[in-house]
């Protein structure tokens, strides 16, 4: 039996990939419900595991003490479940807090062959010696049994495992690349419905934007579209964590659900287009045609722009993002 853990969609390709490669029985964990919905309807119910979710807040003192009593019991049932499953590899790929699951970790290293496949560049998380931060990872510390570290990545401020974890735990690096022949394999033979697909475009996911601006420019984006590709050929999806921006213009187009995985439509396509999504490195890492629209779309807040593109291109391995100022380069980019 394999255990997966998984922390966020970036992590979906990587979880597909080991399932196909390692082969045999496997349980996907997560705290993250939506993550573990997208895996059930991918392989069934019965596949998904999840882990409860402590901690959200450290702001709440009377939160605080609840989730302090309520972990006793969830660590019993947690390692009772998953002992029952009688693991042999364990596979993750977080870098963040996830509390229950870093002390499932520790706890399943004394008979399991743990790996750590990195999504994320480690070395790229900061320290925060806030007073705050430390509170929280003093706190996160005494109950996965395990010194954590208080970081911030990318200005966002959270707990994490580092390399001290990786050590502690005697944790061995999963050396295989992902293998992209195991996604494409796994998509034609569940969704063939999106072989047609060339173009996707990432609706909404951005910040300081009025919908107005956003609208008008996806408009024109629009017009230089159906010049060169069929309504059937173009895709879109609306970001699961932002309100649904509506554009009349695309109702023709391919649609897939919000909660679908955009990392795994860009292996079907020749285009990817959207404001600031990590699809875009991803997309492009694979050698797809990447577009951002971040200095096409008005933005009440300037400095956001190099924000945006600063985040992309530090993700970025190979190919190259395009950024269009005006809709004649993004025309010139198709």
């Amino acid at each position: 039996m394999n255990i997966i853990f998984i922390g966020s969609y970036l992590n979906i390709p990587c979880v597909i990939d080991v399932i196909e490669r390692e082969k045999g029985d496997f349980r996907i964990l997560s705290t993250d419900v939506q993550v573990l919905n997208v895996f059930a309807e991918f392989y069934g119910e019965n596949k998904v595991y999840k882990i409860p979710q402590i901690f959200e807040s450290f702001g709440n003192f009377r939160k605080i003490i609840t989730d302090s009593i309520r972990t006793f019991g969830y660590k019993e049932k947690l390692l009772k479940d998953i002992k029952a499953l009688k693991p042999k590899q364990v596979f993750f790929f977080f870098l963040g807090w996830n509390g229950l699951s870093s002390w499932l970790l520790k706890r399943l290293s004394t008979t399991c062959s743990l790996y750590y496949r990195p999504k994320v560049n480690i070395e790229l998380l900061e320290s925060d010696f806030s007073i705050k931060a430390q509170i929280k990872s003093v706190i996160a510390s005494m109950v996965c049994g395990i010194r954590l570290r208080s970081g911030k990545f990318y200005g966002y401020s959270l707990i994490a495992i580092d390399d001290r974890f990786l050590k502690q735990l005697k944790v061995n690096r999963y050396e295989f690349d992902v293998d992209h022949n195991n996604i494409k394999k796994f998509l034609s033979e569940r969704f063939s419905y999106l072989s047609k697909v060339k173009v996707i475009i990432l609706n909404g996911g951005m910040y300081n934007v009025s919908e107005v601006s956003y609208t008008d420019s996806m408009k024109l984006v629009w017009s230089k579209l159906k010049e060169k590709y069929e309504s059937s050929e173009i895709c879109i999806k609306d970001h699961p964590n932002f309100p649904i921006i509506e554009l009349a213009f695309l109702r023709e187009c391919v649609a897939v659900p919000p909660q679908f995985p955009a990392s795994l439509l860009c292996y079907n396509c020749e285009v990817v287009i959207s404001y600031s999504s990590a699809t875009l490195y991803e997309a492009a890492n694979l050698g797809i045609k990447s577009i951002s629209l971040v200095n096409l779309i008005p933005t009440t807040k300037p400095q956001q722009i190099k924000q945006v593109i600063d985040y992309l291109e530090e993700h970025l391995k190979e190919g190259e993002i395009q950024y269009p100022c005006e809709i004649e380069s993004f025309e010139g980019i198709l």
